[in-house]
């Protein structure tokens, strides 16, 4: 067990307390995204289906029923776990990407930015399903990475076009938009 250190305790209670300037147009991403996953069911749903596809076409051996199954696990466990992560951490993404590195006004989140949170929802939704699918049916890193990756990708991508596709019905794309 490790031993925790007077300095150390002391550390993740500043850490834990320190306050960083956090306005409401930096969490609102995160949240939208966080609640937005009970209503595009039906994408999620379509989404379970390519990646099965996926896994049947490129795994060896493998039934479409099981690859269903496999599909329909990694995704809940990439929904149960990413939901609270990217609430968490979206706020510091754009901590970080927007106010430090862009200089944007505080409280504004720029296209760089979601891009970036996007590519960081890609990235932990494929880790996550990669582990949870490894360690549940057994199949090796390098048999599941292609899969996942492909799987996914082609999911964002459909999430993707789907949300130009609402943005653009509802008048929220707009290339001449004010901050």
């Amino acid at each position: 067990m490790r031993k925790y250190t007077v300095s150390r305790i002391i550390a993740f209670l500043c850490l834990l307390f320190y306050q960083l300037p956090i306005y409401c147009n930096v969490i609102w991403p995160g949240l939208i995204v966080a609640a937005g996953i009970y209503t595009t069911l039906p994408l999620v749903l379509i989404s379970i289906a390519i990646e099965a596809m996926i896994f049947y076409r490129l795994l060896k051996n493998i039934t479409i029923r099981k690859a269903f199954l496999m599909s329909l696990i990694g995704n809940a466990a990439s929904t149960l776990v990413g939901t609270f992560l990217t609430a968490l951490a979206a706020p510091l993404s754009h901590i970080l990407f927007d106010l430090m590195f862009f200089k944007a006004i505080p409280g504004i989140v720029t296209v760089v930015g979601l891009i970036i949170e996007v590519v960081f929802m890609f990235l932990g939704s494929c880790l996550i399903e990669l582990f949870t699918i490894k360690k549940i049916f057994g199949y090796s890193h390098d048999q599941l990475r292609t899969p996942v990756f492909v799987g996914n990708l082609l999911t964002y991508i459909l999430a993707a076009l789907a949300w130009i596709i609402y943005a653009s019905i509802m008048g929220i794309l707009s290339m001449n938009a004010t901050a």
